[in-house]
């Protein structure tokens, strides 16, 4: 049925050869247009039918993707609307990956332990980065035919259905995902991060076995198995350190589910870290004995040799340049583990973030740990006056074995922030569930259910962009990329910022001591 948008132009995008074909939509391979030019980089876009109804909702999931900036997750890079024929399209534009996971499965065929490691330790990174968002996403559909191969590294893919939630997830009004890879409370319409970790849960039995947990042979008998699925059983055949991860991710009450931060825990207490050569001890060689040569007679008309100079270990030492005596990585850690701040100089500028060197070591900073400043704005090739500057940091993630290397100055700027602080900012986004607000460079979210202790029936008649306000912090991250806000505790009756903003904001200073009070623990 998708056949005839063969050849068709999407945007800049013409479509070619169809990729894949799902509930959500059709993915095809595209070239991409420029002034009648065909670039030579491919593309994929991910096209799915909409309707007025529910163009909205299907716009905001596709556009939670375009917002994802980290190195285990395909990046997205545009997303709109297309009409043919009457037929209206949501696009997603992303990167062409160079296979899928799915394409390494096959039935009794286990991958290796090596690999599996490697998997799930890109999956678990993305999702920890993904469920820390403000609002936080769940994919919900993560599967293998959506983890793709991009040179060397796994990444999650095809965003179609992921969805802006909060920590105790909202409920649907259709089914959605995977049935084979979706958790218990899938079938009673609850979605919420642990979501995910079911999915990552089965697809690691799936990988290590190389078979589904579950008997798919009909609809009703996959929903028996999986609503009565033994997490403990499953797991026992495992070897370590899957059992124990598997363990966690299949327990059936999402709220004792395991997070995508326990996982790397055990998976980072598992994997011993490769030594650093410089720092192995060398053990000295007994010196060989050499006989002395009798000596050569030289008549008087043999030219005299000059004997060639030998470098010793010392003149060699000397040669080697100066960065190459001291370990980085060493230092790096060190800094890593005090929490102190590093200068970084900028080399690059990409649209997934900032590439760095330091110590003569580069690094990454993504766009969600760059703090944007005042004359330069998105879109990001703005971004290009900053090469050859310096950015005060801190590091967010250091591991050596994979070369990774992330900074943020985000966490540097909001190591000085403390929940019952009050910050003073204006709102710069407005969603259905809640409002952006920007302040000393920094974004915090503001939850619908903490506007005010009433009701709030529409955003839209309470906030505007640009609109100055006044919330205390409720929730940080260590990252700094989760702020969450409240005004409804500066509240003295109910509802009071629905009726008297300007009072509650007037006030705001005089009622922090007593609004620190109602903050939960």
């Amino acid at each position: 049925m998708w056949g005839f948008l063969r050849g068709q132009k999407v945007d800049n995008y013409r479509l070619e050869e169809i990729l894949g074909v799902g509930g959500e939509g059709c993915v095809f391979r595209a070239n991409k247009i420029i002034r009648d030019q065909i670039l030579t980089k491919k593309y994929a876009v991910k096209l799915r039918y909409t309707d007025t109804e529910n163009f909205d909702r299907g716009f905001q999931e596709l556009d939670a993707a375009t917002r994802l900036s980290h190195p285990n997750i395909l990046q997205a890079l545009d997303v709109g609307e297309w009409t043919i024929n009457n037929d209206q399209f949501l696009y997603l534009v992303m990167d062409l990956a160079n296979g899928t996971l799915h394409d390494r499965l096959s039935p009794n065929s286990p991958l290796s332990k090596t690999e599996v490691l490697e998997i799930v330790k890109s999956l678990a990174s993305a999702l920890k980065y993904m469920h820390g968002q403000v609002p936080p996403i769940v994919h919900r559909d993560l599967k293998p035919g959506n983890v793709m191969r991009m040179g060397e590294e796994w990444k999650i893919g095809d965003f179609g259905i992921a969805k802006e939630t909060n920590s105790q997830g909202v409920r649907l009004t259709r089914a959605m995902g995977t049935r084979e890879y979706a958790p218990p409370e899938s079938y009673d319409g609850i979605i919420s991060l642990p979501w995910d970790l079911w999915s990552l849960g089965v697809m690691i039995i799936e990988m290590i076995t190389g078979n589904l947990p579950f008997n798919t042979q009909t609809e009703q008998v996959l929903q028996t198995e999986i609503t009565k699925a033994d997490g403990i059983k499953l797991a026992q055949n495992l070897p370590a350190p899957f059992d124990e991860i598997v363990r966690g991710c299949l327990i059936k009450d999402p709220q004792q589910r395991w997070t995508a931060t326990q996982v790397l825990k055990v998976l980072s207490q598992y994997n011993e870290p490769i030594p650093d050569p410089a720092l192995i001890p060398v053990t000295k060689p007994a010196p060989i004995p050499v006989t002395k040569p009798a000596p050569i007679p030289v008549t008087k008309s043999a030219p005299v040799q000059t004997p060639v100079p030998v470098q010793t270990p010392a003149a060699v030492l000397a040669a080697v340049p100066p960065q190459k005596l001291f370990k980085p990585w060493k230092i790096l850690q060190e800094k890593y583990d005090k929490n102190e701040i590093i200068e970084v100089q900028i080399i690059s500028v990409n649209k997934g973030g900032i590439l760095v060197k330091v110590l003569n070591t580069p690094g990454f900073i993504p766009i969600s740990g760059f703090i944007p400043k005042s004359h330069l704005v998105q879109p990001h090739p703005k971004y290009h006056d900053l090469v050859g500057q310096s950015l005060d940091v801190l590091i967010l993630e250091i591991e050596k074995v994979n070369n990774k290397l992330t900074f943020s100055e985000t966490m540097l700027k909001s190591s000085s922030l403390q929940v019952g602080q009050l910050v003073e900012g204006k709102i710069t986004r407005i969603e259905n569930h809640g409002v952006f607000l920007e302040f000393n460079g920094l974004k915090g979210f503001l939850y619908i259910g903490e506007i005010s202790s009433d009701y709030v029936n529409s955003i839209d008649n309470i906030f505007k962009i640009d609109q100055p306000l006044k919330a205390v912090i409720i929730r940080l991250n260590t990252s700094g990329t989760k702020i969450e806000l409240s005004t409804k505790i500066l509240e003295k009756s109910q509802g009071e910022m629905l009726v008297n903003m300007s009072e509650v904001m007037k006030q705001a200073e005089a009622r922090l001591a007593e609004a620190r009070q109602r903050i939960s623990p």
